[in-house]
């Protein structure tokens, strides 16, 4: 009975993790002309805490950001796509 509800755990466990809802975050620091993005990770957060974050991370670091934002994709494939798109087009 205990391997059937660790099976069943670990199930729904996966099954949660691949409809997580992931995102990335972004910002423009004009004063470098750069463009800064975070790595793709799962939303556990709200978006407004994950923006939070990473603006306390790059002020941190001495950037001054104009605005952030955290685009979210329902898969680590598609908020890579997205990723890679944006750092394609700040080239």
């Amino acid at each position: 009975m205990g391997k059937v509800l660790l099976s069943l755990l670990f199930t729904l466990v996966m099954v949660a993790g691949a409809h997580a809802e992931w995102r990335y975050c972004f910002a423009l620091d004009p004063v470098e002309r750069r463009f800064l993005m975070s790595e793709a990770a799962p939303a556990l957060q709200p978006m407004a805490v994950l923006e939070a974050g990473f603006r306390r991370v790059l002020s941190r670091r001495g950037h001054k950001i104009e605005g952030v934002a955290c685009p979210r994709s329902e898969s680590r494939s598609g908020i890579e796509l997205m990723i890679n798109s944006a750092a394609e087009y700040n080239r």
